[in-house]
């Protein structure tokens, strides 16, 4: 199966609830993916943000290549969006 030739990944921050600890939940077309924010001392945000969204191109695409062409807010306003476009072999997100 051939891998579109971008992906917008959506990210957006969800603080702690009962059980569950902060999360960033990363979206796209329909595929979503929720990975621990870890410890707000010692994590940079948007390195939790990145993380998330690498995560979920890495679950739908496997190991196809991929670059980052640009970096945004989230529409919702509450995380990050990133565009990820198909790149060459040295360029891959994971």
């Amino acid at each position: 199966m051939n891998a579109p030739y971008a992906v917008i990944i959506c990210t957006r921050y969800r603080g702690p609830t009962n059980p569950r600890g902060e999360h960033i939940v990363a979206t796209a077309a329909g595929s979503r993916l929720s990975l621990p924010y870890g410890d707000p001392a010692t994590t940079i945000r948007s390195d939790a943000h990145l993380a998330a969204a690498k995560a979920l191109l890495l679950k739908m695409h496997g190991g196809s290549p991929w670059q980052i062409v640009a970096i945004g807010d989230n529409p919702a306003g509450s995380g990050w969006a990133f565009v990820f476009v198909r790149g060459t072999e040295r360029a891959v997100a994971a």
